[in-house]
């Protein structure tokens, strides 16, 4: 019995080997470590961390994970957010792990994001917690811990703890598994007693070899690497599972700047099918995710399907949930067809901006045959417009009573009369004051058809009001919403743009391994 230890980042592997055959097998390999950060903040001092927003980081000693120092954010009220900011680069032939501890008390969300994509965003207060591994691949990034409040009262109660930030560099290991028997195009098998040896397969690969693999336990980084021209993994199974993954974090995760980083071909059944049972908290247990950078150099989900690009067939919750930090929740463009095509109640909670807007039903004296449309009435203001017909009394007046709620919701109010039958000098005589106002001036009997408008003035409309001019964002001037109203190539439009954008960059950082 022949033994052999590798320490591998923490991880303790140990290999045990039968070796009956003549020639024994024996293994090489080591691993070198370089530790670039461990920040306790023990020395009251930022560096080398930088901090900005609309408040600054500091030291204090109330609150650590260990020692008796952490760094705090900044007070920030509504609308506002405070940041620590750490640039590092990662060599040539080196992989960078990143770890750190964080608390938080807040009804926002505090995010860590790698060159502004989110890898952890905690909503709501959460004590101290460790994070790791993250794992970054050879060049440059901006790491950066942020509090951000989109909702606060009072005031400056939102708070962030940062502790025991550590990243330390790891060289490319290698692992040379030898016999002096070993050779190019060998592969490594082994005998029905498990005995294992090099040897020659008999012909070139017209396929992937069927290579029974099982691996288990705790493992800080990849333990499978394939590198060659056919699938890493292929299955030609088809009563049983070509892959089976128990319960896990990641259960695949392809690192591939070229080609499809999971690629299925089937033509009767589902290309990738996930059955998960449940869903919950914020985006944790989805069938299928994808992780979107800002700079939008890779698509999270895409599909080129003659049917349905996307379907969900979930009754008990959400079909659907996308959070956009920074962008766009969803982006969608229709070259042909409809970008959006809703069957069913829409629900806005926030503003709705629009180019253009039409009602569209069947026509109702020809439905069958036919659509009516009818444009949307519109206004520079938040304006809402009643209506109705009223017969004066005796005295040749009325009096129009207003929902209770009206007051409440409008001002600046806007009234039209007119006389249906005949012809007075029909007047309002008192304004709308408790909900109500009058008419008069009018003859007894006589129906007066009324209209009266009024601007919202609910807490929403006055935090958010219509601003009718604004200046276009230096990268949006010069296109337009509409190019082709004016005259122009769709390649002037501003979506257009975007969309280009999204096919063409081609600086992309790739996070290797995201929990």
């Amino acid at each position: 019995m022949n033994k052999s230890f590798i320490f591998l980042t923490g991880l303790l592997l140990n290999l045990q080997m039968n070796l009956n055959s003549q020639n024994q097998l024996f293994i090489e390999g080591n691993v070198d470590t370089t530790t670039i950060l461990d920040d306790g903040f023990e020395d009251g001092n930022l560096s080398p961390f930088s901090t900005g927003g609309d408040a600054t980081w500091s030291i204090q000693s109330l609150m650590s994970n260990t020692g008796s120092k952490a760094a705090i954010s900044g007070l920030i009220a509504e609308d506002q957010e405070s940041y620590l900011e750490y640039n590092l680069t990662v060599p040539v032939g080196a992989t960078a792990i990143v770890s750190f501890a964080a608390k938080v008390s807040t009804y926002n969300v505090f995010t860590f994001t790698v060159d502004g994509e989110i890898v952890w965003d905690i909503y709501g207060t959460s004590d101290w917690n460790t994070y790791s591994p993250i794992t970054l691949g050879e060049g440059n990034y901006i790491l950066r811990w942020s509090l951000n409040v989109s909702y606060t009262d009072p005031p400056f109660q939102d708070k962030a703890w940062l502790d025991d930030v550590n990243i330390y560099f790891m060289d490319h290991f290698a692992i040379k598994i030898k016999d002096n028997t070993e050779g190019v195009g060998k592969i490594l098998t082994s005998d029905k007693e498990g005995n294992a040896y090099w040897s020659t397969p008999s012909s070139l690969f017209s396929k992937p070899q069927n290579l029974p693999l099982s691996l288990s336990g705790k493992f800080s980084g990849p333990i499978l690497t394939i590198e060659n021209n056919f699938p890493g993994v292929y299955s030609e199974t088809s009563p049983s599972l070509g892959i089976k993954i128990p319960v896990a974090d990641i259960g695949i995760c392809v690192d591939s700047s070229v080609l499809s980083g999971f690629r299925s071909i089937n033509s009767v059944n589902f290309g990738f099918e996930s059955l998960y049972a449940g869903y919950s908290g914020f985006a944790s247990t989805g069938g299928i995710r994808g992780f979107q950078s800002n700079d939008a150099s890779f698509v999270g989900f895409e599909s080129n399907s003659s049917s349905y690009g996307f379907e969900n067939n979930f009754s008990t919750s959400h079909g659907f949930v996308s959070y956009g930090a920074g962008g766009d929740g969803i982006y969608v463009t229709g070259s042909s067809g409809f970008a959006g095509n809703f069957d069913g109640d829409v629900q806005v909670t926030g503003m709705l901006t629009n180019g253009g807007g039409s009602l569209k039903i069947d026509h109702p004296l020809d439905p069958e045959n036919k659509y009516l449309y009818h444009s949307f009435v519109e206004s520079a203001d938040m304006m809402n417009i009643y209506n109705g017909n009223i017969s004066l009394d005796a005295n040749g007046s009325a009096v129009v009573v207003l929902p209770d709620w009206f007051e409440a919701l409008n001002f600046d109010f806007r009234y039209q009369l007119t006389c249906i039958g005949g012809y007075a000098q029909i007047y309002i005589s008192e304004k709308i004051v408790d909900n109500q106002f009058r008419i008069a001036g009018g003859t007894p009997g006589l129906e007066v058809s009324w209209q009266v408008t009024g601007v919202r003035k609910d807490p929403y409309a006055v935090a958010n009001p219509i601003v009718t001019e604004v200046e276009k964002p230096l990268n949006e001037k010069g296109y337009f919403l509409h190019p082709k109203a004016y005259g122009f190539k769709a390649e002037k439009g501003i979506n257009y743009q975007i969309s280009q954008e999204n096919l063409t960059r081609d600086q992309t950082k790739i996070i290797l391994n995201r929990q």
